[in-house]
Parts: structure tokens; sequence; C-alpha cells
């Protein structure tokens, strides 16, 4: 078992991610999720969409908000 399917399947309530294309590479190594540990991290504020990577979109300050409200929502989801 490699260390990323230990953490996913033993140590982790849940995996937050910021695109899809993250989970799915998580998905493929650990060859499954059944628990469904793994989301995007803007699902805990309701919205079912990646990040926008800034390099490619020049705005940063969207990014930004969107990591505030997703890790906000995050924190809130464990009880922090």
């Amino acid at each position: 078992m490699t260390k990323l399917e230990n953490m996913a399947t033993e140590e982790f309530k849940k995996l937050p991610k910021k695109k899809q294309k993250e989970i799915n590479n998580v998905k493929r190594i650990i060859n499954h999720d059944p628990k469904h540990k793994v989301h995007l991290l803007l699902e805990f504020a309701g919205k079912k969409r990646d990040i926008a990577d800034p390099w490619y979109t020049g705005n940063f300050d969207e990014t930004y908000e969107d990591l505030i409200e997703g890790c906000e929502a995050f924190l809130e989801e464990l009880g922090v």
C-alpha cells in the first residue's frame, strides 16, 4: 500500500482537492474511493467546480476568494 493509499483509507476523514483532475489522479493511485473521502474543496461551500488556476486566468483575486471560501467551509465541516 502506498503512503497516499494508507492516508486516504485510514488517516483522513476528508481529502479536499482544488481540481477534478487532482481527484481523478488520487482515485487512480488509491484505486477507488469507497468511503467518499476525496472531494473538491469548493464542495464544502456548496459549489461543485474547480478552483481556477490564476497562472492561466490572470485572476488571482478570484482564486484567492475561492480558496478562502473553500477552506472556511472545510474547517466548518470539520468542526474547527
